[in-house]
């Protein structure tokens, strides 16, 4: 339960004759779907997920704002690659202006008859939020995680950067779309 997020890339294979072009059999092979393929069909297609992320808010909150038009529904929403650009560049922003120093990261709140009690561990806190809450706010939301400017927020910086890294070298040929559940 929670805010789970995904980016999945699609490539359609046009122009393939089963018969000469077998460079994507072993693709077909893998899935089990070499049997299920048309003899006479000249496409297919693979998606694949190439990115996830499970409670990183602030980077969902960015793909609602700058991707989904603000609509917020779950629903599957095609990125560009200059927006994926655009992720990286404030993820890079936010990490390179970052100082951080040992803190005191909540790690989570229960709620009883008597009211709530919160728990807190040891570990790095943003000194300067200011840039990160500028460029890539906390969103809060039911289950979708912490809100603090932590090691954790930076971590999800840190993994965004690398899945995009991976995406922008991908060739031509892949599409990108994002969507979540929660």
């Amino acid at each position: 339960m929670g805010l789970d997020m995904y980016l999945d890339a699609s490539r359609y294979v046009s122009g393939w004759d089963h018969n000469k072009d077998e460079k994507f059999d072993p693709v077909l092979e893998a899935f089990g779907v070499r049997d299920l393929v048309d003899s006479n069909s000249p496409h297919f297609s693979i998606e694949v997920c190439v990115g996830y992320w499970r409670k990183a808010n602030a980077i969902h909150a960015w793909f609602v704002n700058n991707v989904q038009g603000g609509e917020d529904n779950c629903e599957k929403y095609d990125v560009s690659r200059d927006q994926l650009a655009e992720l990286k560049k404030v993820c890079e922003t936010i990490l390179g202006k970052s100082e951080t120093a040992k803190g005191k990261l909540h790690a989570s709140t229960v709620y009883n008859a008597s009211g709530e009690t919160k728990t807190y561990v040891d570990g790095e806190i943003i000194t300067n939020p200011e840039i990160a809450q500028e460029l890539l706010p906390t969103q809060e939301g039911f289950f979708f995680g912490g809100t603090g400017y932590d090691e954790w927020y930076l971590d999800d910086l840190r993994n965004t950067i690398a899945i995009v890294n991976r995406c922008l070298e991908a060739d031509d040929k892949w599409y990108f779309c994002y969507h979540s559940s929660w």
